[in-house]
């Protein structure tokens, strides 16, 4: 699981606050240090490199 940090005091000290943010893809977290409500995408770990590699890919396709 990634490490979430908070987007105002860059601390860790943060819990889950709501499963599901403003969109299905965010999360909302509660930072303990600047007592904070933020937002962070949710993505599944396993599927980042994948992800990035398609991204890329398309780009590539783009450019030619």
């Amino acid at each position: 699981m990634r490490e979430i940090k908070c987007v105002f005091c860059d601390s860790t000290d943060v819990e889950l606050f709501s499963l599901y943010g403003q969109t299905l893809l965010g999360s909302q977290y509660y930072c303990h240090n600047c007592r904070s409500i933020f937002e962070a995408i949710r993505f599944d770990e396993e599927d980042e490199p994948a992800q990035s590699e398609k991204a890329a890919g398309k780009r590539e396709e783009e450019e030619n």
